[in-house]
Formats: C-alpha cells, structure tokens, sequence
C-alpha cells in the first residue's frame, strides 16, 4: 500500500528579514553627533579646569618669587649699604685728589659697583638740572639761583642712587643739593632804606627749605 507524499511546501513570495522589526529603524548619525557634542562640552569643561589650575600655579609661582626676593634684599641690604658707603668713600678721595689720584681707588670702585650689581643692586646716575624727586632724592642743601626755571632742580650731587634691580625700588637715595630761586627783595640793594626789622621776612631758612623737601620721603 503506497503511502501518500508529504512534501514541504515553500511559502509563497520572498521573505524579507527586516520585515519582522517593528517600528522605525534608529538614526545613527543623529546618535553620533549628540555623542560628539557631549564629548566636546566635557573636552571644553576639562580644558577651562586645566586653564584655571595653570593660572593658579602662575599666581603662586609669581608671589613666591616676589616674597624671595624680599627675603633677599632683607638678608643683604646691610651689606650692600656698607659696600655703598665704601663706593662713597672712594668717589670723594677720586673727587678731591686731582689729577694725580691713584688709579687703583677707580679700579675699586668699579669691583664692588660690580659686586653690587651681580648682587641685585644697581646705581643710578643723577643728572644736575634734573628735577628733585623726592622718592630717589635726599636734600642735603640748598644753593640760590636767580634762574626762576631751576627752582626745584639739582643743583649738585652728593652720593649716588641705588636701586633694587628686582623691582626698582629704593636701596640708597641719592644726595643731592637742590637749587633755590633767590627772593628779589633781598637781593634789591638800591633800596637805602633801614631793612634790619624785615630780614627774616625776605629769606628762606636753608633748613626749612630742606624739610620741604625731604618732607615729602617721609
């Protein structure tokens, strides 16, 4: 007895896998840009942090250097005021012994003007005629000029300048004496009239004009 065939049958049409997701397929693109967008938001974050902590190591550097250097000038200054005098000293012999000074005073000179330069100590030349400035400058005296124009002006220098090389601040001021505009009524000798009682009315005590001066340093 033959028994029937069983065949299997092929379902009909084409069979399409992606058939069987339901829904709307993702945009991947749209999910790789908002990934790109949240990793640059973190790399800005991370890069305005690191900006911040250089800035801060800066700051901490900077006021570091600035309390050594304090500390610096503190534990020099009495040398360097010493090594100034002796610079002092050796001017005025080089100033008043003529042409026939010794030439080795000069070499002195310049060695500790150098020692005191590698040392963070730097002269400073003044010029006569310059204005008196009260922060560099010392007055020391007074000289009369009928020159309304010098009034004010240095008249002679005395000692040198020094500053801290670091931030130009004072270590030695200079010594200077500053002219003075003479007072026309005591310099008038056409007037044959008694001015013993009007003396002090007409001229200026040097000293006081010298605490006018200096006043302003204090």
């Amino acid at each position: 007895m033959n028994e029937p065939e069983t065949r299997d049958e092929a379902p009909s049409g084409n069979h399409d896998p992606a058939a069987t997701v339901t829904g709307p397929a993702p945009d991947l693109l749209s999910v790789i840009q908002a990934q790109l967008a949240t990793l640059d938001t973190r790399v800005a974050s991370l890069a305005g942090a690191t900006e911040r902590q250089q800035d801060i190591v800066l700051r901490l550097h900077d006021e570091n250097q600035r309390l050594r250097r304090g500390e610096l000038q503190q534990a020099i200054a009495p040398l360097a005021r010493h090594l100034v005098e002796l610079v002092d000293q050796v001017e005025h012999l080089l100033a008043h012994g003529g042409d026939d000074a010794p030439g080795p005073l000069e070499i002195v000179r310049r060695g500790i003007l150098e020692g005191l330069r590698r040392n963070g100590v730097d002269r400073v030349e003044i010029v006569v005629g310059a204005p008196f400035d009260a922060e560099r400058h010392y007055a020391i005296g007074v000289l009369p000029t009928p020159d309304a124009a010098l009034d004010g002006h240095v008249a002679e220098v005395r000692n040198g300048l020094y500053l801290w090389a670091a931030d130009g601040r004072v270590m030695r001021a200079g010594q200077v004496s500053v002219y003075q505009v003479e007072n026309a009524a005591a310099t008038d000798t056409t007037d044959t009239t008694d001015t013993t009682d009007t003396t002090d009315t007409t001229t200026q005590d040097p000293a006081h004009e010298l605490a006018d001066h200096n006043g302003a340093r204090a």
